[in-house]
């Protein structure tokens, strides 16, 4: 049997942002990243106003490109790595995923669009359309990076996108610890108040969830250190059971896929990940799945 081959990290990420203040945290958490990979970090910020005579067009490419290069370059040289920037003109969201496409990046890293609270972020048209669209992993920064990711949930709800999610997390951060969290709903439970019923479904949710865990870790490849990784199992909404963990735990990352089952066994991870998105604090990795 033909051996798994140990996984490479990224090698090139794509930072998108405005220019503004808010933005900081997604540049610090990509440096660090790109530091931790020996990756290259290629900045895109988007100039929208298309309707610009040519010669101002012009000029405020090169007051973005010159803005861009001054806000880069203290970090850049302080944490040892490889940057470039873009500055394509057109609609935000699009010219974002065509960068990503054009300088082949393994992953995407942004910043919600504005903070009400820790507990409400706003992330504005433009990271929601990059989430539903990008081909690459999507990592929504919303706090300080004092580190490496060190404590990681991954929400699973036993579909492929939720287990190419886990599959991802192991591979990008195999030096974390792991917690997989699962919600689930008894069928019909406001019908019945047989607790036997309950148990028996948790039962096949809790045996469900372990197959997944060993399958990805198993499939790490060669060399790969064993991950840690333990797991929640709860009764009820995902978005419910996911923040009261993420409370627990004070994980620094919540990682999920952006499509779950559908029909009868359809799993709320799935359908209620743009809301996860937007109400947890902490940083966010989103999966979707290819095609």
């Amino acid at each position: 049997m033909t051996r798994a081959k140990k996984p490479t990290p990224p090698k090139r990420l794509l930072l998108a942002t405005d220019l503004s203040p808010r933005g900081d945290r997604a540049f610090e958490r990509a440096a660090q990243l790109a530091s931790a990979w020996d990756a290259e970090l290629h900045v895109v910020n988007v100039v929208e106003n298309e309707l610009l005579p040519e010669p101002n067009l012009r000029r405020e490419v090169a007051a973005r490109q010159g803005d861009a290069e001054a806000m880069i370059a203290p970090l850049a040289k302080r944490a040892g790595i490889r940057t470039k920037v873009h500055v394509p003109v057109g609609s935000a969201a699009a010219a974002v995923i065509e960068t990503a496409k054009a300088c082949r990046a393994d992953l995407l890293v942004m910043a919600p669009a504005a903070y009400e609270s820790l507990a409400s972020v706003v992330l504005g048209s433009t990271v929601e359309r990059v989430l539903r669209h990008a081909d690459q992993p999507v990592l929504v920064v919303k706090q300080r990076c004092a580190g490496p990711y060190r404590s990681i949930l991954v929400a699973v709800d036993l579909s492929e996108t939720s287990a190419l999610a886990l599959r991802c997390a192991l591979r990008l951060f195999p030096g974390a610890r792991f917690t997989v969290v699962h919600a689930f709903e008894t069928p019909f439970s406001a019908f019945s108040a047989s607790r036997s019923i309950e148990a028996d479904v948790r039962a096949l949710h809790v045996k469900e969830v372990n197959a997944l865990i060993a399958r990805e870790a198993d499939g790490l490849g060669d060399g790969t250190k064993r991950p840690k990784i333990s797991m929640v199992v709860e009764q009820g909404r995902a978005d419910v059971v996911v923040a009261r963990q993420l409370g627990a735990e004070r994980a620094g990352l919540v990682v999920l896929g952006t499509h779950g089952l559908t029909g009868v066994r359809r799993a709320v991870i799935g359908s209620t990940a743009e809301r996860l998105i937007e109400t947890l604090p902490s940083d966010l990795l989103a999966i979707r799945p290819p095609g």
